[in-house]
């Protein structure tokens, strides 16, 4: 593995360590090297999973008391108005009706003025409040694997 792995990476980009259940752990140096592993790794079909890279993490807002029906790029445009960039806002529904509720989850790019979305709270003629979304105490589950500590978006594995 390491053959093939020198074959376009240099010896210092990239770290192994050898886990439980002939499992490997492959840490990056350099998002560069995060990314043309990843690539490739889903050339090769060869399974695996990631986490998502340090250096992307979106900064996650709740926008509570806005209708559901709001059109998603309205909402989109009164953020960035606003001076933040959004990446996505999904509506929620309810887990058991599945009715559509007056809760959005927003993730904001980062910058060094995110805490301000907190302060915002009228947007589209409505009062609002924004919140932090509180620590979950769940493990989380891969869809695709059914493993835990990974999720789907992350997941190469059958």
């Amino acid at each position: 593995m390491q053959k093939r792995l020198n074959e376009f990476l240099d010896e210092e980009q990239y770290t192994t360590r050898s886990l439980a259940n002939v499992t490997i752990k492959l840490t990056c140096q350099t998002p560069d090297t995060y990314r043309t592993l990843v690539r490739y790794m889903r050339d090769n079909n060869i399974t695996h999973h990631t986490y998502q890279p340090q250096e992307e993490p979106s900064y996650q807002a709740i926008i509570k008391y806005l209708h559901h029906s709001v059109v998603m790029q309205d909402l989109t445009d009164g953020i960035s108005q606003h001076g933040h960039k959004v990446r996505t806002i999904i509506s929620t529904k309810h887990r058991v009706t599945k009715d559509p509720l007056n809760l959005f989850f927003a993730d904001v790019e980062p910058s060094d003025t995110n805490k301000d979305i907190y302060r915002l709270n009228r947007l589209q003629n409505s009062v609002i409040q924004i919140q932090p979304p509180r620590k979950s105490k769940h493990l989380v589950q891969c869809t695709r694997c059914q493993l835990y500590g990974h999720t789907k978006s992350h997941c190469n594995r059958p």
